[in-house]
């Protein structure tokens, strides 16, 4: 039942030093217990706060659950956290399937960070997914969850920046990832200046090559 600890739910940091997370969610148990025996995650994990003072954490990636399915007894609940969990799938087709899946559900706070963290990726199909569910709805919300994560949410938008500027080129200003970040998450150049405010303004156009690791969509990664 190791896999529970890395389920999408929400976590309270616990009191002392050490600064853990401890959840307790039957949810989460019960999801837990549906994926496949041989999944597992990666080592990193990605952050973000919530606006009730909670934190959410997850796995950067998670690995062999291509054949996991969704049970029919699963309540709402239970469903969105199995979704935003393979949304983490190494798998790109994996991954595209399941936001699929969680764009077209009631979406809580605590599902946010799923979305995001997946628009900072080099899957334009799911940035082109993600966007065409956003843009005509209104995005306020998630742009006050981006506002709360600041420093994730500028590096986020950077990391996308450097994508297109190694597989994909052209005209940057078309491109949906920028559109799906400065339309619906409401990014702004002068949101560096928030974080960084004694420091000149950064050069947009300068973008970072991307991990060696990370390749264009060819369904895994």
């Amino acid at each position: 039942m190791l896999l529970a600890a890395h389920m999408p739910v929400k976590y309270r940091r616990a009191e002392g030093p050490a600064g853990r997370f401890h959840t307790e969610s039957r949810d989460a148990l019960v999801v837990a217990r549906r994926i496949p025996s041989g999944a597992s995650v990666c080592g990193s994990f990605c952050e973000y706060k919530l606006s009730n003072g909670e934190t959410i954490a997850f796995p950067y990636r998670v690995y062999r659950v291509e054949n996991a399915e969704i049970p029919l007894e699963f309540t709402p609940v239970q469903k969105l956290i199995f979704h935003a969990f393979l949304s983490r799938s190494d798998n790109g087709y994996v991954r595209e399937t399941h936001i699929h899946e969680i764009l077209d559900m009631d979406c809580p706070e605590w599902i946010f960070p799923y979305i995001v963290k997946l628009s900072d990726e080099y899957v334009v199909e799911i940035l082109d997914l993600i966007y065409s569910y956003l843009k005509d709805r209104d995005c306020q919300e998630i742009q006050n969850f981006c506002k709360l994560n600041l420093s994730s949410f500028v590096r986020s938008y950077d990391r996308m920046a450097s994508y297109w500027g190694e597989y994909y080129g052209g005209s940057f200003y078309q491109y949906v990832g920028r559109k799906l970040f400065r339309s619906c998450y409401g990014y702004q150049r002068s949101l560096w200046r928030e974080l960084e405010p004694h420091q000149p303004m950064r050069n947009r156009r300068t973008l970072r090559r991307p991990p060696p690791h990370h390749l264009p969509f060819q369904g895994t990664s």
